[in-house]
């Protein structure tokens, strides 16, 4: 993306001046970087039953069931609560 079209979007050119760094750094060109920053940010809005959707699907696929994958979790979060619980003493 050049920086003509950084202002067909509104982009201040020290503003495309920084994209274009940030995306030098990120190894992306500046239009991959700026659809990145802007999934990234979309993604960033989602429900929590969104982002769970497809590790729900993935687990439903392999035969597991709402209540097994629920005990799941919860052997997970109290493992987890048990060693973060030990380090603190």
């Amino acid at each position: 993306m050049s920086t003509i079209a950084f202002k067909e979007i509104g982009l201040r050119p020290a503003v495309a001046r920084k994209v274009a760094l940030e995306a030098k750094k990120a190894g992306k060109s500046p239009i991959e970087y700026v659809r990145w920053v802007v999934e990234k940010h979309v993604e960033a809005h989602k429900t929590f039953a969104e982002l769970v959707k497809p590790i729900s699907e993935d687990f439903k696929r392999a035969g597991v069931t709402p209540t097994q994958l629920e005990a799941l979790v919860e052997e997970a979060r109290d493992a987890h609560w048990r060693k973060t619980r030990r380090r603190k003493k």
